[in-house]
């Protein structure tokens, strides 16, 4: 369990660096799959039992659902992106369950 613990903390950690170059990105649609795949594997691992952990797992799905709203990926459905729209979509369905399951 503690192992866990410190995977959802770590990983979570390693959004704000992400987000912080985001912008400076030279191939922007790259980066925001990216940050839509990271996004989501952050939310998975959020217990949403825990209030704190709730609030924030569906901050990081409302993110994951901008990243990859149809006027950006507009031209862009490729395997992976439908993908990650299935991952957004059962994560939203199934708010107990984890990423990739």
């Amino acid at each position: 369990a503690g192992e866990l613990h410190k995977a959802r903390f770590g990983a979570d950690d390693l959004l704000a660096p992400l987000d912080s170059c985001a912008p400076f990105y030279l191939k922007p649609w790259f980066m925001q799959k990216y940050r839509a795949t990271f996004t989501l594997m952050v939310a998975g691992l959020l217990d949403p039992a825990i209030p704190g952990a709730a609030a924030r797992r569906q901050k990081l799905l409302d993110d994951a659902a901008a990243f990859l709203a149809p006027d950006k990926i507009a031209g862009r459905a490729t395997v992976d992106v439908q993908e990650l729209l299935a991952e957004l979509g059962r994560l939203r369905a199934n708010p107990g369950e984890s990423a990739g399951r």
